[in-house]
């Protein structure tokens, strides 16, 4: 307990920051700019070893007093997720929450392998990409992305997690502009800089339709974005939502982390990264040092909305979808104990 509890105050202290003082005592909000600006630097490591810190600190509040034996199995997966995220900070003046310019492209080294394919063959996919949807949506035609992507990948669920955990990291794309902006530009090879490009705004393409028309996912019986799990209802349309936490849980399970671990893990992550937002709306700044506040369900719904997605996302990683629960639930116990809740979730039903 003591040896976990020490490494997360070392993490956190790799941080970078000190305390500020405010009459004599310690100011979590002075504090949090310092951190939030030295995590926004251009062109460092800063985002992945911020992350790390935020993990472990965050697995130690949650858990030294209620679960000390799960502890470290909590740092240790956390840590291990960072690396799989494989984090490239960025430029990104577009998108700004509070004081934290979100810079970060996630999965660089796997994002590049995926778009270096023929513009033809990329181009082609899009297309019949775009053409399903617009029969599906228009036509109220029954079809699922998911079956689509999963069936082309020879029903190979890492393969096809893998293409939409790329494809969708992020509607507000920022590894759209990076492949265009960064990996097109700075390369040498002609090839390579007219293929990134050409099949990024190829994607671009298929992302403004989806994001033009906001597929309401459960609601909609005819276009489906993710895999049916039963119950599952009012989940987020940015597809990122479920897909990030539902690929980290799966290779977190893969890498011999339990499916409880594996969860919680891709759970939290995009749990904090919402906590950031509703922290801004909120007008306070306690995430992640101290819990955030409970909230109106109904009033932060967007919120609510996208941890639920990224919450039925993890547990379709580790094969538990069997378990979600209903939004309405749901929504309720995050909004009485946001961070009591997330930390409790992973024991029903595992």
């Amino acid at each position: 307990m003591k040896q976990s509890l020490f490494i997360a105050v070392l993490m956190i202290s790799q941080v970078g920051v000190s305390f500020s003082k405010e009459s004599g005592t310690q100011s979590v909000s002075g504090l949090m700019d310092q951190v939030n600006r030295y995590c926004s630097e251009e062109g460092s490591s800063h985002s992945a070893r911020c992350l790390r810190a935020y993990f472990a600190y965050r697995c130690t509040v949650n858990f030294i007093a209620t679960d000390p034996l799960y502890l470290d199995d909590c740092i240790s997966a956390t840590s291990t997720l960072t690396e799989v995220l494989d984090l490239t900070q960025m430029p990104n003046d577009s998108e700004v929450t509070g004081d934290l310019q979100l810079r970060q492209v996630a999965f660089s080294r796997l994002l590049v392998k995926t778009f270096l394919v023929p513009s033809t063959v990329f181009k082609k996919k899009m297309d019949q990409l775009e053409q399903s949807f617009t029969d599906s949506y228009e036509f109220n035609r029954p079809h699922s992305l998911w079956m689509q992507v999963l069936n082309e990948s020879n029903w190979n669920r890492e393969a096809a997690l893998e293409k939409m955990v790329t494809w969708f990291q992020d509607f507000s794309e920022p590894f759209y502009l990076w492949l265009v902006s960064t990996q097109a530009k700075q390369s040498k090879n002609q090839w390579k800089r007219e293929t990134l490009s050409a099949n990024a705004e190829s994607l671009y393409s298929f992302h403004h339709l989806l994001i033009e028309n906001r597929i309401k996912q459960n609601l909609n019986p005819a276009y489906r974005l993710y895999p049916e799990v039963k119950g599952a209802n009012h989940l987020s349309p940015l597809a990122h939502h479920f897909y990030t936490p539902a690929y980290l849980a799966l290779k977190l399970k893969q890498l011999g982390y339990s499916k409880e671990v594996a969860f919680y893990a891709a759970f939290l992550f995009n749990s904090s990264y919402e906590f950031i937002k509703l922290d801004s709306k909120m007008g306070t700044k306690r995430w992640p040092l101290q819990d955030p506040l409970p909230f109106h369900p109904v009033k932060y719904a967007l919120q609510v909305e996208k941890i639920y997605t990224g919450y039925i996302g993890a547990l379709y990683g580790v094969g538990m979808s069997d378990k979600a629960l209903n939004f309405q639930y749901f929504s309720k116990r995050l909004a009485a104990d946001p961070s009591g809740f997330v930390s409790s979730v992973h024991h029903s039903g595992f």
